[in-house]
């Protein structure tokens, strides 16, 4: 495997626990497709809106959020307890300890 792929790798597992992160941290804990990326970007993995959608629905996939509308996502208590350190998802960055 290369380094660029190692790389790439990497910042999706990182994007996929800034999506769960944002989404813990917002009223009903839900948010659109414009809102989770631009925040996940202001938490350092700034990418595209095809990159966040993949994320989003890779995430749905793992039942760690659930698609409620068209481009809007809700954390799931599956979620939830990724970014609170109870569960460890494969493909998700772990969450550092605080």
């Amino acid at each position: 495997m290369s380094n660029e792929t190692e790389l790439m790798q990497l910042w999706t597992r990182h994007l996929r626990l800034n999506l769960l992160t944002v989404m813990s941290e917002l009223p009903a804990g839900r948010g659109n497709l414009h809102l989770l990326g631009e925040a996940a970007g202001m938490r350092g993995t700034l990418g595209s809106s095809d990159q966040a959608r993949m994320a989003l629905d890779w995430l749905a996939e793992q039942g760690l959020v659930a698609t409620v509308a068209s481009d809007v996502w809700e954390l799931t208590e599956k979620g939830q307890e990724v970014v609170e350190h109870r569960s460890i998802v494969p493909g998700v960055q772990r969450p550092p300890r605080r």
